[in-house]
């Protein structure tokens, strides 16, 4: 489901509810005052209350389902958050109102004219608040509205206080007293917790609080991804939507194209998360934190100088941590193309490849070396000096890059 068809889903099922809610309550208004029921007549106006709170979940998307402009980029989806947050306030003055009707009725003794109808009312009303809570839950969850969800939960409230109600109607005939009142006081407390809870849901979403269970599932796509890592990861939620971002780490040799690639790759099935209406990839090329660089001698040892790759009868092989500024390992590879009449740097630039080079230093190469090592994204340096020299300058950024064929006169 597209995301305005979620917003206007939503929004046909508040317009339902709130009519259908408008009916029960003056249902219960109108028994209550026949039957002379105090207890049906404060159910009522919890009802009469709870349409207050649909009409605010109504109005949340209406204003939700606007367009984007200028001003409001992100759109007005916080509208929704927003009438989530006045209905917890709601229902936390409901279970109040409970509270103090609870502790009243210890006080008061009062009969019921026609308790049958009354109690049968209580009951339709029962009945009515189940159904529309499951429909309001159901429409909720797929639409990931945060006030109708709210709603729901009301509705189930008013489904367990109509339930008291019935239960009240009905020892009130056999005259049981205090039943009422505790019944009441103990349901009080259970719309009280889902009103906090509620609340707690729309000041997080208001706040940015990330989505940890959105953000588990985000961190697991983009491990899979082919990157050097990533940060600043961010989420936040408007309304029934989320947005984020994150920073992910491509190696500098990838192409352009490429880790735009990556990056679209991450964001698509990003976005096939439901409940993700944005996400952005920045891409940032970083160095490596190890580095392998061969060196062109002449001489198995540390005493030599870079040489001519081509015709070089060694490459010192180092692997070098750019952090630290330390040689992990080290080893000498003959390079049996030494002699060779032609092609003898293609043919060496292919045996590096092997090795997994990132840097070359050189006294001089030749073209089609140049190019063979460009093409297998290997940086060249010019190397001039002892080999130990070479690598310090190498960790330091001294040496020079080549960046054209080089011959030494």
């Amino acid at each position: 489901m597209k995301k305005y068809e979620k917003i206007e889903y939503g929004y046909r099922c508040a317009a339902y509810m709130l009519f259908a809610t408008l009916l029960l309550a003056l249902l219960k208004f109108f028994i209550g005052w026949v039957a002379d029921s105090l207890v049906l007549i404060a159910d009522g106006m919890h009802s009469a209350i709870d349409t207050i709170v649909i009409f605010v979940a109504y109005l949340g998307l209406r204003i939700s389902k606007k367009t984007p402009t200028q001003r409001f980029p992100y759109g007005y989806y916080r509208a929704e958050s927003i009438s989530a947050l006045f209905i917890s306030a709601f229902i936390i003055a409901v279970s109040m109102e409970f509270f103090y009707k609870g502790y009243k009725s210890f006080f008061e003794i009062r009969k019921i004219n026609i308790p049958y109808i009354a109690m049968l009312t209580a009951f339709i009303s029962v009945i009515a608040s189940y159904l529309m809570a499951k429909y309001l839950s159901k429409v909720g969850k797929i639409t990931n509205t945060q006030s109708l969800l709210a709603t729901s939960n009301e509705r189930k409230m008013d489904m367990i206080s109509s339930m008291v109600v019935a239960l009240a109607i009905f020892l009130d005939m056999y005259g049981i007293p205090y039943i009422e009142g505790i019944v009441t006081i103990a349901v009080a407390s259970i719309i009280f917790r889902t009103g906090i809870m509620s609340m707690k849901d729309s000041v997080a979403s208001l706040m940015d609080v990330c989505p940890t269970d959105i953000e588990k599932k985000i961190k697991k796509i983009i491990d899979e991804a082919e990157i050097r890592g990533y940060r600043d990861l961010r989420l936040r939620k408007a309304g029934p939507f989320i947005f984020g971002e994150v920073k992910i780490m491509v190696d500098k040799k990838m192409d352009i194209e490429k880790a735009h690639e990556v990056a679209d790759d991450i964001e698509c099935k990003i976005k096939e998360i439901d409940g993700i209406d944005d996400f952005i990839t920045h891409v940032e090329p970083v160095e490596k934190e190890k580095i392998n660089v061969a060196i062109a001698v002449n001489k198995k040892n540390f005493n030599g100088e870079p040489c001519k790759f081509g015709r070089a009868k060694y490459f010192l092989i180092a692997e070098l941590d750019m952090e630290k500024k330390e040689i992990e390992n080290t080893k000498f590879v003959e390079n049996p193309y030494a002699d060779k009449e032609l092609h003898a740097g293609l043919a060496a630039a292919k045996l590096l490849s092997k090795y997994g080079i990132d840097a070359v230093i050189v006294r001089e190469i030749g073209e089609i070396s140049f190019y063979a090592l460009k093409d297998k994204k290997i940086d060249i340096y010019s190397g001039m000096g002892g080999i130990m020299e070479n690598i310090k300058n190498f960790y330091d950024g001294l040496l020079l890059q080549i960046k054209k064929p080089k011959k030494v006169e």
